[in-house]
Protein backbone atom coordinates (compact mmCIF):
# COMPACT_ATOMS: atom_id res chain seq x y z
CA UNK A 1 0.00 0.00 0.00
CA UNK A 2 1.06 3.80 -1.04
CA UNK A 3 2.96 5.71 2.14
CA UNK A 4 0.57 6.89 4.53
CA UNK A 5 1.31 10.59 6.29
CA UNK A 6 -0.53 11.79 9.33
CA UNK A 7 -0.53 15.01 11.69
CA UNK A 8 -0.07 13.09 14.90
CA UNK A 9 1.40 9.32 13.98
CA UNK A 10 4.05 7.86 12.25
CA UNK A 11 3.04 4.60 10.10
CA UNK A 12 5.58 2.74 9.31
CA UNK A 13 6.54 -0.76 8.50
CA UNK A 14 9.77 -2.47 9.28
CA UNK A 15 11.79 -2.89 6.72
CA UNK A 16 13.48 -6.11 7.41
CA UNK A 17 10.11 -7.69 8.69
CA UNK A 18 7.67 -5.92 6.33
CA UNK A 19 4.80 -8.17 8.47
CA UNK A 20 5.43 -5.37 11.35
CA UNK A 21 3.94 -2.06 11.40
CA UNK A 22 4.78 0.50 13.50
CA UNK A 23 1.71 3.07 14.61
CA UNK A 24 4.04 5.90 16.67
CA UNK A 25 2.27 8.01 18.50
CA UNK A 26 4.30 11.99 17.25
CA UNK A 27 3.96 14.38 19.38
CA UNK A 28 6.64 14.24 21.80
CA UNK A 29 6.62 18.10 22.59
CA UNK A 30 3.15 17.86 23.88
CA UNK A 31 4.26 14.20 26.07
CA UNK A 32 2.44 12.53 23.45
CA UNK A 33 -1.28 13.82 24.40
CA UNK A 34 -4.31 12.24 23.18
CA UNK A 35 -5.36 14.86 20.62
CA UNK A 36 -9.32 14.95 19.88
CA UNK A 37 -10.85 14.89 16.51
CA UNK A 38 -10.71 13.06 12.59
CA UNK A 39 -7.49 14.56 12.27
CA UNK A 40 -5.79 14.50 15.53
CA UNK A 41 -4.84 11.44 17.44
CA UNK A 42 -8.24 9.53 18.24
CA UNK A 43 -8.86 9.60 14.73
CA UNK A 44 -6.17 9.27 13.29
CA UNK A 45 -5.72 5.36 15.32
CA UNK A 46 -8.66 4.73 13.76
CA UNK A 47 -7.88 5.27 10.72
CA UNK A 48 -4.95 3.66 10.74
CA UNK A 49 -6.46 0.45 11.96
CA UNK A 50 -8.80 0.35 9.07
CA UNK A 51 -5.66 0.64 7.08
CA UNK A 52 -3.63 -2.43 8.29
CA UNK A 53 -6.80 -4.58 8.80
CA UNK A 54 -6.85 -4.10 4.89
CA UNK A 55 -3.42 -4.64 4.24
CA UNK A 56 -2.78 -8.46 3.68
CA UNK A 57 0.84 -8.19 4.30
CA UNK A 58 0.66 -6.83 8.24
CA UNK A 59 0.47 -9.31 10.38
CA UNK A 60 1.41 -7.68 13.34
CA UNK A 61 0.82 -4.29 14.82
CA UNK A 62 2.61 -2.23 17.56
CA UNK A 63 1.22 0.94 18.82
CA UNK A 64 4.35 3.04 20.17
CA UNK A 65 5.47 6.68 21.24
CA UNK A 66 7.73 9.27 20.00
CA UNK A 67 10.11 10.34 23.05
CA UNK A 68 10.33 9.53 27.00
CA UNK A 69 7.18 9.07 27.54
CA UNK A 70 4.17 6.96 26.40
CA UNK A 71 1.11 9.43 26.58
CA UNK A 72 -0.29 12.24 29.24
CA UNK A 73 -3.36 11.52 28.66
CA UNK A 74 -5.98 13.59 26.60
CA UNK A 75 -4.75 16.78 26.03
CA UNK A 76 -6.82 18.67 28.25
CA UNK A 77 -6.44 21.99 26.02
CA UNK A 78 -8.79 21.03 23.40
CA UNK A 79 -11.55 19.72 26.64
CA UNK A 80 -14.67 21.27 26.07
CA UNK A 81 -13.82 22.80 22.89
CA UNK A 82 -13.82 19.69 20.74
CA UNK A 83 -17.97 19.83 20.75
CA UNK A 84 -17.72 23.62 19.56
CA UNK A 85 -18.11 24.79 23.09
CA UNK A 86 -16.57 28.42 24.15
CA UNK A 87 -17.22 31.32 26.43
CA UNK A 88 -20.92 32.07 26.04
CA UNK A 89 -20.90 29.06 23.67
CA UNK A 90 -22.55 25.75 24.97
CA UNK A 91 -22.81 22.99 22.35
CA UNK A 92 -26.16 20.33 22.48
CA UNK A 93 -25.22 17.50 24.70
CA UNK A 94 -26.48 15.11 21.66
CA UNK A 95 -23.25 17.04 20.26
CA UNK A 96 -21.08 16.08 22.82
CA UNK A 97 -22.57 13.00 23.04
CA UNK A 98 -21.83 12.41 19.43
CA UNK A 99 -17.94 13.13 19.57
CA UNK A 100 -17.31 11.55 22.58
CA UNK A 101 -18.81 7.82 21.20
CA UNK A 102 -16.92 8.90 17.21
CA UNK A 103 -13.60 10.19 19.09
CA UNK A 104 -13.13 9.02 22.69
CA UNK A 105 -14.14 5.87 22.33
CA UNK A 106 -14.04 4.93 19.11
CA UNK A 107 -10.25 5.35 19.26
CA UNK A 108 -9.66 2.30 22.04
CA UNK A 109 -12.74 0.30 20.22
CA UNK A 110 -10.82 0.51 16.69
CA UNK A 111 -7.39 -1.13 18.40
CA UNK A 112 -9.73 -3.64 20.41
CA UNK A 113 -11.24 -4.29 16.76
CA UNK A 114 -8.26 -4.73 14.96
CA UNK A 115 -7.73 -8.08 12.71
CA UNK A 116 -4.10 -8.20 13.34
CA UNK A 117 -2.02 -8.76 16.50
CA UNK A 118 -1.45 -5.64 18.24
CA UNK A 119 1.17 -4.62 20.93
CA UNK A 120 1.88 -1.87 22.85
CA UNK A 121 5.34 -0.95 23.73
CA UNK A 122 5.08 1.71 26.92
CA UNK A 123 7.93 3.94 28.07
CA UNK A 124 7.67 6.62 30.42
CA UNK A 125 4.23 8.19 31.44
CA UNK A 126 1.30 6.71 30.35
CA UNK A 127 -2.00 7.97 31.55
CA UNK A 128 -5.62 7.94 31.02
CA UNK A 129 -6.31 8.12 27.73
CA UNK A 130 -2.75 6.14 27.11
CA UNK A 131 -4.22 3.28 28.92
CA UNK A 132 -7.04 2.92 26.69
CA UNK A 133 -4.42 2.09 24.52
CA UNK A 134 -2.82 -0.53 26.01
CA UNK A 135 -5.80 -1.97 27.52
CA UNK A 136 -7.30 -2.75 24.24
CA UNK A 137 -4.13 -4.03 22.93
CA UNK A 138 -3.65 -7.80 22.84
CA UNK A 139 -0.09 -7.79 24.65
CA UNK A 140 1.42 -4.72 26.14
CA UNK A 141 4.98 -4.85 27.38
CA UNK A 142 6.58 -1.76 29.53
CA UNK A 143 9.43 -0.29 30.78
CA UNK A 144 9.67 -1.68 34.72
CA UNK A 145 10.04 1.51 35.77
CA UNK A 146 7.04 3.24 33.39
CA UNK A 147 4.31 5.28 35.26
CA UNK A 148 0.62 4.09 34.74
CA UNK A 149 -2.23 6.16 36.09
CA UNK A 150 -5.50 6.97 36.16
CA UNK A 151 -5.61 10.72 36.95
CA UNK A 152 -9.13 11.54 35.91
CA UNK A 153 -10.64 9.76 38.60
CA UNK A 154 -9.50 12.30 40.88
CA UNK A 155 -12.13 15.19 39.46
CA UNK A 156 -15.12 13.31 39.35
CA UNK A 157 -15.30 9.65 38.55
CA UNK A 158 -13.96 8.17 41.85
CA UNK A 159 -14.17 4.49 41.11
CA UNK A 160 -15.97 3.69 37.79
CA UNK A 161 -13.75 1.15 35.89
CA UNK A 162 -12.99 3.66 32.10
CA UNK A 163 -13.41 0.55 30.01
CA UNK A 164 -15.38 -2.73 30.24
CA UNK A 165 -11.94 -4.24 29.68
CA UNK A 166 -10.89 -3.05 33.56
CA UNK A 167 -13.67 -5.37 34.62
CA UNK A 168 -13.17 -7.92 31.80
CA UNK A 169 -9.73 -8.47 32.72
CA UNK A 170 -9.97 -8.73 36.17
CA UNK A 171 -11.52 -6.09 38.04
CA UNK A 172 -9.95 -7.07 41.59
CA UNK A 173 -9.66 -5.16 44.49
CA UNK A 174 -6.11 -3.78 43.32
CA UNK A 175 -8.08 -2.38 40.89
CA UNK A 176 -10.45 -0.87 42.67
CA UNK A 177 -8.30 0.79 44.54
CA UNK A 178 -6.03 2.58 41.56
CA UNK A 179 -9.44 3.71 39.87
CA UNK A 180 -10.44 5.30 43.34
CA UNK A 181 -7.24 6.66 44.05
CA UNK A 182 -5.97 7.82 40.91
CA UNK A 183 -2.47 6.72 42.06
CA UNK A 184 0.64 6.14 39.96
CA UNK A 185 1.91 2.65 39.57
CA UNK A 186 5.38 1.15 38.44
CA UNK A 187 5.56 -0.69 35.18
CA UNK A 188 6.80 -3.50 37.83
CA UNK A 189 3.54 -3.05 39.46
CA UNK A 190 1.32 -2.94 36.28
CA UNK A 191 2.34 -6.35 35.06
CA UNK A 192 1.69 -8.07 39.00
CA UNK A 193 -1.92 -5.95 38.43
CA UNK A 194 -2.40 -7.66 34.79
CA UNK A 195 -2.76 -4.37 33.09
CA UNK A 196 0.48 -4.69 31.48
CA UNK A 197 1.39 -8.67 30.23
CA UNK A 198 5.09 -8.09 30.79
CA UNK A 199 7.69 -5.17 32.81
CA UNK A 200 10.60 -5.76 31.34
CA UNK A 201 14.45 -3.43 32.16
CA UNK A 202 14.30 -0.21 29.81
CA UNK A 203 17.28 -0.90 27.72
CA UNK A 204 15.36 -4.43 26.67
CA UNK A 205 12.18 -2.78 25.93
CA UNK A 206 12.53 -2.53 22.43
CA UNK A 207 14.23 -5.62 21.35
CA UNK A 208 11.64 -7.48 23.77
CA UNK A 209 9.04 -6.40 21.95
CA UNK A 210 10.56 -6.43 18.37
CA UNK A 211 11.43 -10.17 19.08
CA UNK A 212 7.92 -10.55 19.88
CA UNK A 213 6.38 -9.57 17.10
CA UNK A 214 8.80 -11.26 14.88
CA UNK A 215 7.56 -14.89 16.57
CA UNK A 216 4.01 -14.09 16.22
CA UNK A 217 4.39 -12.86 12.11
CA UNK A 218 5.66 -17.01 11.71
CA UNK A 219 2.16 -17.66 12.74
CA UNK A 220 -0.14 -17.61 9.13
CA UNK A 221 -2.04 -14.69 8.63
CA UNK A 222 -5.03 -16.58 8.41
CA UNK A 223 -4.40 -17.96 11.32
CA UNK A 224 -4.01 -15.01 12.83
CA UNK A 225 -7.07 -13.53 11.48
CA UNK A 226 -9.11 -16.71 12.72
CA UNK A 227 -7.88 -15.90 16.20
CA UNK A 228 -8.47 -12.43 16.47
CA UNK A 229 -12.57 -13.03 15.35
Amino acid sequence: MAEVTYNTLLYEKDKQVPHILFVTLNRPQKNNAISIGPDEITGEIQDAVRRADLDDEVKVVIFRAAGKNFSAGFDLSMVYRVYGGGPGVRPPQGTRLRIDEEQLFGMPRAVLGCKKVTIAQIQGWCIEAGMYITESCDISIAARNAKFAHRGQRLAFGGIPFMPLEVLGGHNKKITELLITGRTISGAEAEDMGIVTKAVAPEDLEKEVYGLAKAICLLPSDAIAIGKM
